[in-house]
């Protein structure tokens, strides 16, 4: 009787065992997914970042700001600042967020770096 219910019990510890590992591959592989940074997400990140930078340059006199993007960036985006708005193209459209900036038109592109002063920015090394 002993060695029957041994049986038993490592045969639910196995099945037990195989349950939480197909349940926690299957959490594993959601997590990635929602993880996964969409592009029209990340567009809207990088446009923030430039609306955020664009906006502390203006607020101050005699001010420049380095801008710098992610290597981590899932693809390349061109950016427009001007009229009071940011858009970062992203392929499939545009991802747009509010700035105080006024000036000209100005293009940026993700792979480069930038030095942002009042007025405009200009392109450096990374």
């Amino acid at each position: 009787m002993r060695g029957q219910i041994s049986i038993e019990f490592i045969s639910l510890l196995a099945i037990a065992l195989l349950a939480s590992s197909i349940l926690v591959s299957a959490l594993a592989d959601r997590s990635a997914q929602f993880n996964r940074a969409s592009p029209q997400s990340e567009a809207l990140g990088v446009a923030q970042k430039v609306a955020y930078t664009f906006d502390y340059v203006n607020s101050e006199d005699n001010v420049s700001k380095k801008l710098v993007f992610s290597p981590d960036l899932q693809r390349e985006y061109n950016i427009t600042v001007g009229d009071g708005l940011v858009s970062a193209d992203y392929g499939e459209g545009d991802a747009n967020f509010p700035t105080s900036y006024q000036g000209s038109l100005i293009s940026l592109n993700s792979t480069q770096a930038y030095l942002v002063e009042d007025g405009g920015a200009t392109e450096i090394e990374g």
